[in-house]
């Protein structure tokens, strides 16, 4: 068993004409990004042409006869933007152009081209219902999005590593790293972990230019600043409410003590 999950965010949609599909069948085509690279469907070892590797740009989705209506809506939605295509290698023929293939019609199919233009066809069909899943995960993302990127994940790790500016290219997802000292600049492409949480924070935080976000030292010390205000702030207000409550207790027992008195 060889899973295969692709993880792919839909940058735009549009519908394949009529007169490029068999009858009855309808399909869109998405431009997208993403991690996943060619390699990790197949080998480019013997491709022709010795293509080089790389995410994929688009993916078309074929449904033959009405299949899958499910999936044709959410990609339609305009409210989905990220995705999640799951299927097992072994239970689809995986059509790679620029190989010799053995056409197997006994198994969903699912096309690749390797080119410089990295593109896949996914073909659903009633008949192999299930084998080839389509998920949406934007309800996951507002979830994690409840909760902001932490600016302290950010500011220890350019402390750490003596960086003077941080850049977010969205066109290209890479993260590209400006020193203080005269280290050269880094572009770091495998965004994970704690680069991944510094990627949404830029998303978020960053200065916009063009199709990158950026933060200087200066931003992140500014927020350091305004966190640390935000805690202090608090303490003349606990204090002065303590203090008002201990004067309430003290006020209550004297009245009581004179009634009692009294």
């Amino acid at each position: 068993m060889t899973e295969i999950k692709i993880p792919f965010t839909k940058k735009s949609i549009r519908d394949i004409p009529a007169k490029d599909m068999n009858a009855g069948n309808k399909g869109v085509e998405l431009e997208v990004q993403t991690n996943f690279l060619a390699s990790q469907i197949c080998s480019l070892d013997k491709a022709v042409g010795n293509p080089t590797d790389g995410s994929f740009k688009k993916i078309s989705f074929v449904f033959k006869d009405d299949a899958e209506k499910a999936y044709y809506d959410a990609l339609l939605d305009s409210k989905n933007q990220n995705f999640e295509l799951s299927f097992d290698k072994d239970k689809v023929f995986l059509m790679v152009f620029g190989f010799g293939n053995f056409i197997d019609k006994s198994k969903p199919e699912v096309q690749v081209s390797t080119g410089d233009n990295k593109s896949m066809v996914v073909f659903f069909e009633s008949k192999f219902a299930g084998i080839i899943t389509l998920e949406s995960k934007d309800g996951e993302d507002d979830k994690k999005d409840d909760k902001s990127p932490d600016i302290s994940v950010v500011r220890n790790y350019c402390k750490s590593n003596d960086i003077k500016n941080l850049t977010y290219d969205e066109e290209n997802n890479k993260l590209i790293i400006e020193y203080k000292q005269d280290k050269p600049t880094k572009e770091l492409s495998d965004l994970s972990g704690e680069l991944a949480e510094i990627k949404e924070y830029l998303l978020k935080n960053g200065k916009l230019n063009g199709k990158k976000k950026t933060l200087v030292e200066e931003d992140w010390e500014k927020k350091d600043q305004t966190v640390q205000e935000n805690k202090t702030n608090w303490v003349p207000w606990a204090i002065g409410g303590g203090i008002f409550l201990i004067f309430l207790i003290v006020v209550i027992a004297i009245v009581g003590l004179t009634r009692k008195s009294d």
